[in-house]
């Protein structure tokens, strides 16, 4: 399946709290025409998991064993240089109806 640059992708990084054992959410950056994105000002030596989202797209998490699902699935990665992560989303599926209620 070929792919195609994504604008508009809000990318976050969460760092891992140890003292916590929590989240904490470090910045984000919306990916540009090109797909492209940057979030600077992150200390080397922590650990951090990616979460990339887009309305109407899957939003996945960047763990130590690849793309998981949600942010508690898989360890988070240790940053010891500057990091590259590239992600592919896939478009999510919808759910439509109509709900009605009772008159009284």
């Amino acid at each position: 399946m070929a792919t195609t640059p994504l604008e508009g992708v809000t990318v976050t990084a969460f760092r891992w709290e140890n003292d916590t054992s929590t989240y904490t959410n470090q910045g984000s950056d919306t990916t540009d025409a090109l797909g492209e994105y940057e979030i600077s000002g992150l200390w080397q030596g922590r650990s951090y998991k990616v979460k990339f989202e887009k309305n109407g797209y899957l939003a996945i998490y960047y763990a130590d064993t690849g793309f998981k699902a949600d942010l508690e699935t898989g360890g988070p990665i240790y940053m010891t240089t500057d990091l590259e992560v590239d992600a592919t989303l896939s478009q999510g599926g919808t759910i439509s109806g109509t709900v009605e209620g009772e008159i009284p």
